[in-house]
């Protein structure tokens, strides 16, 4: 077990759970309209500093209170760079290519952070190493990723042909609940190596989804539900194949 990899997961994690799963929309909205004046983007900073902090914390906690204060700077690195950086978005286009960005600047940050503080040679805690295992917190990252911060990506791409009138009524939320639930069975089944249960998910999905849609005859929204469903099958197979690899069981 690679110890800088433990720690490198755990940032990933804790940064896409403050990112994605702690942030209300009204906090991004925020941002985007008051720039360096949003006290949300404030606070939404001091969280990620401070899921760093304990994370660090953790990682370091079998050494002296004088490596637990660069903890704190650290940290404190991570809050700082991450207001820097989502500030920085703030003032761009919206779209897939911002957001991609902004992501890979923060990861930056964190494989930086972790370079600097990793000690190999340095044992963790009995209470870390429960959770020290490489390959269940990859699979965490990778299930963390196709759901939330999947459909925030599709919604993006797709945000060019969104329709405004729809004549269909629906659900309030069903259709990102739907893609959640669709891209955690289809990494499931990549990982389990059921492709043929892939083909059956995909086709039962068309028979309920497009055969409402042929009866409507409204080829726009045909073409744009059509559109959802591939990206969403495509991140969830992406990410199933860039992460089976590092599987211990092979089924």
């Amino acid at each position: 077990m690679n110890e800088w990899q433990v720690l490198l997961l755990w940032l990933v994690i804790g940064h896409t759970i403050t990112d994605f799963y702690l942030q209300p929309m009204s906090w991004v909205h925020d941002r985007n309209t008051r720039h360096y004046k949003s006290i949300k983007l404030l606070w939404h900073s001091v969280a990620h500093g401070g899921a760093a902090l304990a994370i660090i914390l953790l990682w370091q906690s079998t050494l002296f209170w004088g490596a637990q204060w660069n903890a704190l700077l650290f940290a404190l690195a991570v809050g700082i760079s991450h207001y820097c950086i989502d500030l920085a978005k703030s003032y761009s286009n919206k779209g897939v290519i911002p957001f991609v960005l902004d992501q890979c600047a923060h990861i930056v940050i964190l494989v930086a952070v972790t370079w600097q503080i990793a000690e190999p040679e340095i044992a963790l805690s009995a209470f870390a190493k429960p959770f020290a295992n490489v390959q269940l917190l990859i699979l965490v990252v990778g299930y963390l990723m196709v759901l939330h911060p999947a459909s925030i990506f599709t919604s993006m791409l797709l945000e060019r042909w969104q329709l405004n009138n729809l004549a269909l009524d629906s659900l309030p939320q069903a259709g990102s609940l739907i893609g959640q639930l669709e891209r955690v069975l289809l990494l499931s089944c990549v990982l389990l190596d059921s492709w043929a249960a892939i083909g059956f998910i995909l086709a039962a999905k068309s028979v309920f989804r497009f055969g409402d849609l042929t009866q409507s005859q409204d080829r726009k929204l045909t073409e744009y539900v059509m559109l959802g469903t591939l990206v969403s099958v495509l991140l969830a197979l992406v990410v199933g194949v860039l992460i089976k690899p590092f599987m211990p069981i092979q089924l």
